[in-house]
C-alpha cells in the first residue's frame, strides 16, 4: 500500500509539472519554427483573447501601420507650422533690434551725462582750489 500511494503522488507530480510546461508554451512570444519575419501578437499575463483581438484591431490596414488622418491634413498642419515659426522669428527679430536701438540710444545718454558730471566736477575742483 505504501508503494502504491507513493507512485500515485509521484505520478501526481510529473502530471503538475508537464500541465504546467504545456501551458508556458502557448504563451511563447516567438515560434522558432516559423522562419518569417512575422508580427506575433504579444500575450500579457492578465490579457484574454478578447484585449488581444480589440488591441489587433486597432490598426486600419494589413500591414499594421497606423495612419492617422489623410497626407494633405499633414502638410497643411506643417506649413502652418512653419508660417507662425516664420513670423515668431520675424517678430523676434523686429524686438532684439528695438532693443539694441534703446541700448544705444541709452548708452549715449549716459556718456553724455558722465561728460557733464565730469566737467562739473572739475569745474568745482578748480573752484574749491582758487579759494583754498
Amino acid at each position: 500500500m505504501n508503494m502504491l500511494s507513493s507512485f500515485t503522488i509521484f505520478v501526481l507530480f510529473v502530471s503538475i509539472i508537464i500541465s504546467d510546461s504545456i501551458d508556458s508554451r502557448d504563451k511563447n512570444l516567438i515560434n522558432s519554427l516559423n522562419l518569417k519575419n512575422d508580427l506575433t501578437p504579444v500575450i500579457l499575463n492578465d490579457e484574454n483573447n478578447h484585449f488581444i483581438e480589440k488591441r489587433q484591431n486597432n490598426y486600419g490596414n494589413n500591414n499594421g501601420i497606423q495612419v492617422n488622418g489623410n497626407i494633405e491634413n499633414s502638410y497643411a498642419t506643417f506649413n502652418q507650422i512653419k508660417n507662425n515659426i516664420q513670423e515668431s522669428q520675424k517678430s523676434l527679430i523686429y524686438l532684439i533690434e528695438q532693443m539694441q536701438t534703446n541700448f544705444i540710444n541709452q548708452s549715449i545718454f549716459l556718456e553724455n551725462q558722465i561728460s557733464k558730471l565730469k566737467r562739473t566736477v572739475k569745474r568745482l575742483y578748480l573752484k574749491a582750489s582758487s579759494i583754498y
